[in-house]
C-alpha cells in the first residue's frame, strides 16, 4: 500500500539469506514468504517479479499466478556455453 510502488522484485538469494536458509528455495519458509509477498501484491494491485533459476523452479509460481518471472541465470550460461569456448581457445 505504498504510493508510487510500481512492482515488487523478489531476489531468491537475498530473500533466502534474510530468512536464514541460504539457497534453499524449496524450503517451506521460503515458499511461504514468497506466497505472502504475492498475496500482498495482488491485494494492492502491484505486480510481483521473481527470479527463478530454472523452468522447474518457475512452474509453481506460474501456476500460482505470478505474471513476471525471470528464468535462468548468467552463471549457468557461462558454464554451459562460454566455458567450452574458452577451453577451445586455450588449446595450443
Amino acid at each position: 500500500g505504498v504510493p508510487g510502488v510500481d512492482a515488487v522484485f523478489v531476489g531468491p538469494n537475498d530473500l533466502s539469506i534474510q530468512l536464514g536458509i541460504p539457497e534453499q528455495y524449496d524450503h517451506p519458509d521460503f515458499t511461504a514468504a514468497v506466497a505472502r509477498i504475492h498475496d500482498t501484491c495482488r491485494t494492492h494491485g502491484v505486480p510481483l517479479v521473481i527470479h527463478q533459476f530454472s523452468s522447474a523452479m518457475a512452474r509453481p509460481w506460474i501456476e500460482r499466478g505470478v505474471h513476471f518471472i525471470l528464468c535462468g541465470t548468467d552463471r549457468v550460461d557461462v558454464f554451459d556455453v562460454l566455458a567450452p569456448e574458452f577451453r577451445q581457445l586455450r588449446k595450443r
